[in-house]
């Protein structure tokens, strides 16, 4: 089977490129242009634009490479295979949940989700919201390089427990809870090691009041990374917390389980894999509290649920399963 995977969301789509290939499919990969959020105004008017010139370079690459099927990331993106006239499988990666408020972008994906040929949706919490307008939609894991994000062979050297806060500032990763919970761990008596992101998509002057508080609580500050800092980071901490709000993990919250790192977060579907993944798991701040308390000192046990994390995100998210299970939803 020949594939144009389409708008590579953090690295979705070359890891399915990459797995498909393994698997003996002949893939390639288009990208658009990408970058777009808090751009100029005049930039952000120009994009229909730029969508419909580069739909014009997407639809002759896949008509002179004869492709069999365009496998478009991103619901807003169906946009393109539109304007192409092509059949598309669209995959969701949250727009229905950051664009279904706005007028036009809620029209939008409602079309795009309508005249796809298959849809996908690469997070649990994305099913009910994606199932009003397609209810044939099905879960297709967002696939993790667990070779690349792999247990640190060195343990942490540092004395102290570290943490590490692996969400960005956005509006779905539940921001104010996230804040109660370091200023608590901060203002222990034997505080740990706290890093955390101050960065994000939330209004500006609320990240920089975010930012000057966990300042404050002497929380080390972190600014964007790339991959391999990333893994670093994840490497050199004891525990990772990631996000209360959706009640689904994205691909930080899976990376840190490859890195065999234990992740408190809240996660609502269990049933939605046939062995629910090891996350330290809660969803009042109270409770997030309590659970890292009952825990810090435990390095043991720490240990113990870092390894069966890592065997879990091997069995239902390494680019091997992921791309298996694509290829019989793109064939089915």
């Amino acid at each position: 089977m020949r594939i144009l995977e389409v708008n590579d969301v953090s690295g979705t789509a070359s890891q399915f490129t990459r797995g498909l290939r393994e698997l003996g499919h002949d893939v390639e990969l288009y990208q658009p242009t990408t970058g777009t959020y808090r751009k100029p105004l005049w930039f952000r008017a120009l994009i229909p634009a730029i969508r419909a010139v580069e739909a014009v370079r997407m639809g002759r690459q896949f008509r002179n490479g004869r492709f069999d099927r365009l496998h478009i990331h991103y619901e807003t993106f169906g946009f393109m295979a539109m304007v192409a006239a092509l059949p598309y499988d669209l995959h969701c990666h949250g727009g229905m949940i950051t664009h279904m408020s706005r007028p036009l972008s809620s029209r939008l994906i409602r079309l795009c989700l309508r005249r796809a040929r298959r849809v996908f949706y690469s997070t649990p919490n994305l099913r009910d919201l994606v199932a009003r307008y397609r209810p044939d939609a099905s879960f297709v894991p967002n696939p993790i390089d667990t070779d690349f994000f792999s247990p640190n062979p060195v343990p942490p050297a540092s004395e102290r427990i570290r943490i590490l806060s692996i969400s960005k500032m956005d509006t779905t990763k539940g921001w104010d809870h996230i804040l109660a919970v370091l200023e608590a761990l901060a203002k222990r008596a034997d505080p740990p090691e706290i890093f955390a992101f101050g960065f994000g998509t939330e209004p500006r002057p609320l990240i920089h009041r975010r930012v000057a508080l966990l300042n404050e609580w002497g929380v080390t500050v972190l600014s964007r990374v790339d991959a391999y800092a990333m893994r670093e980071l994840i490497r050199s901490s004891h525990l990772v917390i990631g996000q209360f709000k959706v009640g689904a993990v994205g691909l930080s919250e899976l990376e840190s389980l490859a890195c065999g790192k234990p992740v408190c977060c809240r996660f609502d579907y269990d049933h939605i894999y046939s062995d629910p993944p090891p996350f330290l798991k809660s969803r009042s701040v109270e409770d997030t509290i309590r659970v890292l308390e009952s825990i810090l000192r435990n390095r043991e046990r720490l240990a113990e649920l870092g390894r069966q994390g890592r065997d879990w995100v091997v069995r239902h998210h390494s680019i091997e399963s992921g791309a298996t299970i694509l290829a019989k939803a793109l064939t089915g």
